[in-house]
């Protein structure tokens, strides 16, 4: 019996998969409010590149889902690998 792919190869694409989520979250452009101005002035974009480090709990928020992602590896790991040591 064989899983495929092999547990640490699913947690390495579901590692990947977030981060990859996460970096289209935050380079997506903020909406910004425009007023009529007179002259060729060419508004800068922002992104939410910062937004973890100004929410209260942003870094938190993050590192709960990777450790999500551990905990699920680890359930996954230790059942595979019980029914080889029954």
């Amino acid at each position: 019996m064989y899983v495929h792919p092999n547990v640490d190869e699913a947690l390495l694409q579901i590692q990947w998969q977030l981060f990859a989520w996460q970096a289209i979250i935050l380079s997506q452009i903020r909406i910004q409010s425009s007023r009529y101005q007179v002259g060729l002035d060419k508004p800068t974009t922002q992104t939410y590149r910062n937004l973890l480090s100004k929410m209260p709990e942003g870094k938190n928020i993050l590192a709960g889902a990777y450790r999500a992602v551990i905990s699920k590896w680890t359930q996954v790991s230790s059942r595979y690998l019980s029914q080889f040591n029954d």
